[in-house]
């Protein structure tokens, strides 16, 4: 994990999901199925903060927020940002996503898991990841668990003119990615999937899969033609987006997938 905490120490987390309008569709995507989710008695942990992006607002509309991220960096910017803003339903854990131990047995109504298993490259540590974000919630609890479309990003490289020779190809779909840094330094710490098998390791670790989406959809690989859209015209987008986000096409082509279970 040294090498996940060094990238994200050089990368700009905050400005992630706020810098383009393809970025800002998986958060506006995630919000429409959270809010489902929250009241004012809800105690939520954020696995894989980040700088907050999530937690503080989640911190307005719910009793409680546990912000864990593995990466100090981010942990001390949040702890900064709950000083300035003065929030007192936040607490803070820099750990990684497989040890919770930090969090009680059924704590949480609601878990997030947006990040860590775009990094989880061993199937080990993702189960124990699942794992331990089951035992932390309530039973009928849900967790929304994030992931990267392999097949997607393989394209997204070629969209980018990054062009996958037959052995890069093959070691991305082997998971062989730490052979892979001199390509592109963010394969050393990635992993991509598929629907298929995120469900598949989401009900080995005992979840009820109960919805997967398309985070982002097709926005990735029309970035440019969203900035040059008006807002009315962006609205109409994200407005047909969302209408067809849970369509089996739609999650299959995403770049970003959001997985919904429940602890049963």
């Amino acid at each position: 994990m040294n090498e996940v905490s060094r990238f994200y120490e050089l990368y700009s987390e905050d400005i992630r999901l706020v810098s383009r309008r393809s970025r800002i569709l998986e958060k506006l995507t995630t919000w429409k199925y959270l809010k489902e989710f929250i009241d004012s008695n809800s105690i939520i942990a954020d696995i894989g903060a980040g700088t907050g992006i999530y937690a503080f607002e989640l911190a307005q509309q719910a009793k409680f927020v546990i912000a864990v991220d593995l990466v100090r960096k981010h942990i001390d910017e949040i702890d900064l940002r709950i000083k300035n803003k003065v929030v007192s339903n936040i607490r803070t854990i820099c750990s990684s996503a497989t040890d919770l131990s930090s969090i009680g047995n059924e704590e949480c109504d609601l878990v997030l898991c947006l990040g860590p298993m775009y990094h989880l490259q061993n199937k080990t540590d993702r189960i124990k990841c699942l794992n331990e974000c089951s035992r932390i919630l309530k039973k009928n609890g849900v967790l929304f668990i994030a992931y990267i479309n392999k097949i997607m990003a393989m394209l997204y490289f070629i969209r980018n003119r990054k062009y996958l020779s037959t052995e890069i190809i093959s070691k991305i779909e082997n998971d062989n990615y730490k052979e892979l840094k001199e390509f592109d330094n963010f394969l050393g710490i990635s992993h991509f999937t598929n629907p298929d098998c995120i469900e598949k390791e989401a009900i080995e670790s005992g979840l009820l899969v109960e919805r997967n989406i398309a985070a982002d959809g097709i926005s990735y690989f029309i970035s440019e033609q969203l900035e040059e859209m008006t807002e009315d015209e962006w609205e109409s987008f994200v407005e047909m987006h969302l209408n067809h986000c849970e369509d089996k096409n739609s999650f299959e082509m995403s770049m970003h997938g959001l997985m919904i279970c429940k602890k049963v």
